[in-house]
């Protein structure tokens, strides 16, 4: 559940392409899209399940190191 949280997020908040959010995640492309489109699935369904605040921290920890990743990466280029 928590790859799905993190591919949606990558996929809507930075726009990321498959490859890019692969890295992150560190999983293969194909992996990637299909992680994508389960998450959107499930978030459009609304299905909501409430999660302990440790792994809210651990998601916002991995999510926020691969944004600075990802600023650092566009800077140096």
């Amino acid at each position: 559940m928590r790859l799905l949280r993190s591919s949606s997020v990558c996929g809507r908040v930075c726009s990321d392409p498959y490859g890019q959010i692969a890295e992150i995640l560190q999983l293969s492309e194909a992996n990637t899209r299909q992680m994508v489109s389960r998450a959107r699935r499930h978030l459009s369904a609304g299905r909501r399940t409430p999660v302990s605040s440790s792994a809210h921290r651990r998601l916002l920890k991995t999510f926020l190191a691969a944004a600075r990743r990802r600023v650092r990466a566009s800077v140096a280029t």
